[in-house]
């Protein structure tokens, strides 16, 4: 939900290591460290016991030697052979490879835990004369091959007294999406008795692994209220909630998510499958939850199937000087108490069930800024209910990202109260990026801090990059598609006579509104997509983008589609199979680049050393053009961009390469598929560029 128009440190894959165990007959078995939301589980391999988290597994292994840099064959558990790496500290992967970053990690706790950035592993030996972390890690595109890689730990920096530790940092791209939505359309190919559930998406994870995302954000998945409108005649009673911001129950999922009908019992059990399949395939499973208000209405038609019953004046924020009446900070009718000593050991219950039970790896806040109000409403400056999911001992090891603003205009964008912990939607980024791509003048500057991190927002205390969810598209507002095809939202089919929905949208229909056989419209739309896209997946912090976008899904201008349980919001397949070569391969490889580079997505802001700008007129009002170096100070593999906003050529002067290196053409978005992104590269000589307008291109530095 997004009122002012349209988010867990640390934000990084923790399906992709896992629980450390020895493999050695001289080294002593660890104190089992075990963490609900990784869903460990022991399996033996003729190299040692390994724990594994969510179909990736890590062990430690003596070896004789250290040895950094060297190759071995080994097997993953399913029998297929596999790869093996071992390496270096720092070391930069090739571009097919899955970048995994180490640093010395800690001590304690023994076994693994979460830490800022990763995943810390640390075992005691006090007689081993080396060890090795092993990870396994299942391919990128497949569920079932799986990569085995190596690291040796240097007895220097990753040994404190007996306890050997080594902290793993990766691969967060976040897809959002409704687990109904995304197979309920006939075109899933699915039968009618799987689509639209839990399992239905379980078929489709062959889809998310060759999209290249690595979290799935689902939206909510507790028990809601989809009859929520057809209660008595009204506008909207033609519609059904589909995207679940009206919670029931917050310790049950969602019953009719069960395949054929199941009931309760089914989809709790079909629910862990989801999770369990999604980790086995190197995904993380992240919820929105909706804290903020529940089903139970307004003071004019009040719907009690609870709390109102129970202690209103406890359960709901009121207004006691006026009758008292519901505070409305969520836009539902109703604000939860949420600070309130009983309704935050509620929540707090809650958050640990589905961490404990389920196994979800983080959560996503909506209305978040609810959830910083006092009682009377008022703003907290140190909320109790964020401040100990923050510091709880289950939930903060799982991520934990606010939406940082609520219908009653508390925008916390960049001044959520954090604790060093809390990672935000960022508001900001979406608008910043969207105004820039589509060439309103004057941004600039502001798009070069966007892109670098928003350290304008987020370099306070010991907050990182990554805790900037970027996104310019989500659930609420118009779609990748619709924002480069409508002017203007276009939502009468939902019965408020276009009252709904934001009206700042950012958006440029490129010249024609709406549907349109223009050729030279649609291309310059479809430049602007990847456009968009070029520009989340280079950007410092978390990336997060809409399912659907990756084919370019339309709602026909609608921005606020949430009552809506037909192709307007359903994902549909035949039009995926129909962009394979073209759209979707471009967004497929982008991600995957993004893997492949880790300059792209550093765990701290940007130094004077890291960037060079291309620019020497800030003040410029009036253009449109950034190009920027982002260097790589372990290989040389420098990265050029340039943005042309202008609706005129440009011609870029391009900088020398590193030296004994040259610079190849990655992607040119004014190029037809597949020149648009060519991910070996294809080689470039010369000192100049012509960049067509509402394009960018991206060179590489190789040997």
């Amino acid at each position: 939900m997004d009122s002012v128009g349209t988010n867990r440190s640390p934000l990084r894959s923790t399906a992709a290591a896992a629980a450390a165990a020895p493999a050695t007959r001289s080294s002593a078995l660890p104190r089992p460290h075990r963490h609900p939301a990784l869903g460990n589980r022991l399996a033996a391999t003729k190299l040692g016991i390994a724990a594994w988290c969510g179909g990736a597994g890590g062990y430690f292994g003596k070896v004789q030697r250290f040895d950094a840099a060297r190759n071995t064959m080994a097997r993953a558990q399913s029998g297929k052979a596999a790869r093996s790496v071992i390496r270096e500290m720092g070391h930069t992967a090739s571009d097919s490879e899955m970048p995994l970053k180490y640093s010395w990690g800690k001590a304690f706790p023994l076994g693994v835990s979460q830490a800022d950035g990763g995943l810390n592993f640390a075992i005691f030996s006090q007689d081993a004369s080396s060890v090795t972390l092993c990870l396994k890690l299942p391919e990128r595109g497949t569920q079932n091959d799986a990569e085995i890689v190596e690291f040796a730990l240097d007895r220097q920096k990753n040994k404190t007294g007996d306890i050997w530790h080594v902290s793993v940092e990766s691969d967060l791209v976040i897809y959002e999406m409704n687990v109904r939505a995304f197979t309920a359309d006939e075109s899933s190919g699915l039968v009618p008795a799987v689509r639209g559930s839990y399992l239905g998406l379980i078929d489709k994870i062959p889809h998310l692994l060759e999209l290249g995302v690595n979290a799935v954000e689902l939206l909510p998945v507790f028990e809601f209220d989809e009859l929520e409108f057809k209660r008595f005649p009204n506008p909207r009673d033609h519609m059904v909630n589909t995207w679940g911001y009206s919670t029931i129950n917050f310790f049950a999922p969602m019953s009719r998510y069960a395949s054929a009908g199941g009931g309760p019992v089914a989809a709790s059990k079909e629910l862990k499958q989801m999770v369990k399949a999604l980790h086995n395939a190197g995904i993380e499973v992240i919820l929105d939850v909706v804290y903020n208000h529940t089903n139970e209405a307004d003071d004019a038609n009040p719907y009690m199937t609870s709390f109102r019953g129970i202690d209103n004046k406890v359960y709901y924020m009121l207004d006691l000087n006026n009758n008292p009446q519901l505070l409305n900070f969520s836009g539902c009718g109703n604000t939860l108490n949420c600070n309130h000593p009983v309704v935050k050991e509620l929540v707090l219950d809650s958050l640990r069930h589905w961490v404990k039970e389920y196994h979800i790896d983080g959560f996503r806040f909506d209305l978040a800024s609810v959830l910083c109000r006092g009682p009377d409403g008022s703003p907290l400056d140190a909320p109790p209910l964020i401040k100990e999911i923050a510091k709880d001992s289950v939930l903060s090891r799982c991520k934990i990202i606010a939406e940082p603003w609520d219908c009653g205009g508390l925008y916390l964008v960049g001044r959520f109260p954090n604790w060093d912990r809390w990672a935000e939607w960022n508001g900001q980024y979406r608008d910043d990026i969207r105004r820039f791509i589509k060439g309103d003048p004057g941004l600039k500057g502001v798009f070069a801090t966007r892109v670098s991190g928003s350290a304008d927002l987020y370099q306070v205390n010991n907050r990182k990059p990554y805790h900037s969810v970027n996104f310019i598209i989500a659930h609420d507002g118009f779609t990748l598609c619709d924002l480069v095809s409508y002017n203007s939202k276009h939502n009468d089919v939902n019965g408020e006579c276009g009252r709904d929905g934001c009206n700042d949208n950012y958006s440029w229909n490129c010249g024609v509104e709406g549907e349109t056989n223009d050729l030279i419209v649609r291309r310059l739309r479809s430049r602007q997509m990847k456009n968009f896209h070029v520009a989340l997946m280079i950007s410092q912090g978390t990336p997060m983008m809409l399912m659907g976008d990756e084919y370019g899904h339309t709602r026909y201008g609608n921005n606020n589609s949430y009552g809506h349980d037909t192709h307007i919001n359903n994902f549909q397949w035949g039009q995926l199979e129909e962009r394979k070569d073209g759209h979707f391969r471009f967004f497929s490889e982008m991600i995957k680049f993004r893997h492949s580079h880790p300059i792209l997505k550093r765990d701290r802001f940007l130094s004077k050393n890291d960037v060079t700008w291309h620019e020497d007129c800030w003040e410029n009002q009036e253009s449109k053009f950034l190009a920027f170096t982002i260097h790589d100070h372990n290989s040389g593999g420098d990265i050029y961009l340039a943005f042309n906003a202008h609706e005129y050529f440009v011609d870029a002067v391009i900088p020398s390469p590193p030296h004994h290196k040259s610079w190849s053409r990655v992607v040119d978005t004014n190029l037809e598929s597949p020149n648009d992104i060519v991910p070996e590269g294809v080689p470039f000589t010369g000192s100049g560029y012509r960049i067509a307008p509402y394009s960018c291109i991206l060179l590489k530095a190789k040997p």
